[in-house]
């Protein structure tokens, strides 16, 4: 039995975050590949908050997967990022 730890994939507007999520209570090992494939597939199309959460009763183990922090706290990823830099720079709205 262990806690599992992971991340998910949010798409929240404009960005794309990858949010740390965690089982609520220890889940037995033999289950962990198989909720890690689920949320390895898995796109949260909204912010998410912390302690919000994102797979309930996974993998029929009845514990619940939950957000470790707010969705807002987590960095875009880097291609967000620089697509952002590069808009900026073809519409002449970058910083110098």
């Amino acid at each position: 039995m262990r806690v599992l730890t992971t991340t998910v994939l949010v798409e929240d507007g404009n960005n794309t975050r990858l949010i740390p999520v965690r089982s609520r209570k220890e889940i037995p090992l033999k289950e962990h590949m198989k909720i890690m494939g689920i949320l390895k597939k898995m796109k949260i199309g909204h912010k998410v908050g912390k302690g919000m959460v994102v797979l309930a009763d996974a993998a029929g183990t009845g514990e619940d997967m939950i957000a470790c922090v707010p969705s807002d706290v987590c960095r875009p990823l880097y291609m967000d990022i620089r697509k952002e830099l590069l808009k900026s720079m073809m519409d002449g709205t970058s910083e110098k």
